[in-house]
């Protein structure tokens, strides 16, 4: 049970428990979940079924037995607290603090340095705008151009960190014909299963830009609506679904568009108001 999987590779600690405990059960069909709560000293036989299950927390008083019996060393377990600290925290700014804890943890590691960079991509909100930009001009290494040329304007040095950052990591490349940038990929998404504080960073900045949009762009350039209703949970998973499918559609549509002159920000938001609690029958 040396080998397995690598707690640096987690974000989420349920995910890294599961991964662990199934590869323990292949290495041995008689292991169980009372076998590694005998192991972490903890009474009972539920415990980390119901943490798997998403039925538990797991505590901060119980997290040296769970190290002990992932056999982690000093620097695992304080990569575990963290794991389970951050998976927790509901305060964003004190989220993102534990997140670049955990990046920096892994930038040690030279194996995750390229992976964790990339996450950076959305650390700026003008970083895609950026990458998709300088696919329709050339702009002569005139970054104070480009940066004037962003809703809201972004400054120079700024541009051009951003371009570098963009080029030093695969997301743009120089053109075969030296006439400015390409993109990589035409498009860039992430999966909505993606649960990244960086993300989360991401949207509040570009909801607070929309709310200036309001002052900035005219009716024609901009679309902006909302509806307010009443459903079911039922209904507003249907919901989630149906808005994830327009999403994709949204990306086909860019990925055939042959002659792209500007830059645009689709965001989707379904957000509940107010809940009924039903009363007991």
């Amino acid at each position: 049970m040396n080998s397995g999987p690598v707690i640096y590779d987690y974000f989420d600690y349920r995910e890294y428990l599961g991964d662990v405990f199934n590869h323990r059960k292949n290495e041995n069909p008689a292991y169980s979940h009372r076998k590694f709560l005998a192991d972490a000293q903890i009474p009972g036989s539920t415990y980390l079924l119901r943490i798997l299950q998403n039925e538990r927390k797991l505590t901060p008083k119980y997290l040296p037995n769970f190290s002990r019996a992932l056999h982690h060393t000093s620097a695992e377990s304080h990569y575990f607290e963290l794991l389970v600290t951050f998976r927790h925290e509901k305060n964003v700014d004190r989220k993102e603090l534990q997140l670049r804890e955990l990046l920096r943890i892994r930038s040690e590691k030279t194996l995750y340095q390229l992976e964790d960079r990339k996450l950076r991509y959305f650390r700026k909100w003008y970083y895609p705008v950026i990458r998709d930009l300088v696919g329709l001009i050339d702009f002569g290494n005139d970054y104070r151009h480009l940066g004037r040329m962003l809703i809201p304007p972004v400054k120079e040095a700024q541009v051009k960190t951003a371009v570098e950052f963009l080029c030093e990591n695969g997301f743009i490349r120089h053109r075969e014909d030296g006439t400015g940038f390409e993109p990589v990929d035409p498009v860039v998404a992430t999966p909505p299963t993606v649960n990244s504080t960086i993300l989360r960073q991401y949207h509040k900045k570009n909801l607070e830009l929309d709310i200036a949009a309001f002052e900035n762009c005219t009716l024609s350039d901009r679309s902006i609506s909302s509806v307010t209703m009443s459903v079911s949970e039922k209904t507003f998973q249907k919901v989630r679904f149906e808005i994830r499918e327009f999403r994709k559609r949204l990306i086909a549509l860019a990925r055939e568009d042959t002659r792209p002159d500007m830059v645009v920000r689709v965001g989707f938001q379904a957000v509940p108001r107010a809940r009924v609690k039903k009363k007991d029958s």
